[in-house]
């Protein structure tokens, strides 16, 4: 008798602590937007809101960064307006001697793949326009 009650408090104390365990797992899993900060980039933000960041743009390729202006640049202004850290914009130009191990930014060429710690910032997307309705697969 003794042995029962035993075998049920600890089969009832395991089916709990199972199912606390799949609770916290489904809430920090599908409750979270796969956009939003981790703890530890949330964490590096706020211990860099004083410090003004240097950051490697390109200056000289279309779209990217041009004159200024661009993905790159837009990009970096508006995480300074959303989360007030401050970049130090160093532009430079892709026909200089770069060492591309040093850059903040590279763009890939077709045949080129990511490589370690890379993040894929922006991919370039075509559509094409027409007064003919056709289907364009490729």
């Amino acid at each position: 008798m003794k042995n029962k009650k035993i075998n049920r408090i600890v089969t009832g104390s395991v089916i709990l602590i199972l199912v606390l365990f799949f609770i916290v797992f489904i809430i920090f899993n599908y409750t979270t937007d796969e956009n939003s900060f981790s703890i530890v980039e949330k964490k590096w933000i706020t211990s860099n809101i004083n410090n003004i960041i240097d950051v490697n743009v390109f200056n000289d390729v279309p779209i990217y960064g041009y004159n200024g202006s661009g993905i790159s640049f837009s990009f970096l202004d508006a995480f300074y307006k959303e989360n007030n850290i401050n970049f130090n914009k160093i532009s430079y130009y892709s026909s200089d001697d770069v060492d591309y191990k040093n850059i903040s930014f590279r763009v890939l060429d077709i045949n080129e793949k990511l490589e370690g710690n890379d993040i894929l910032f922006y991919e370039d997307n075509y559509v094409i326009l027409s007064t003919n309705d056709e289907l364009v697969d490729s």
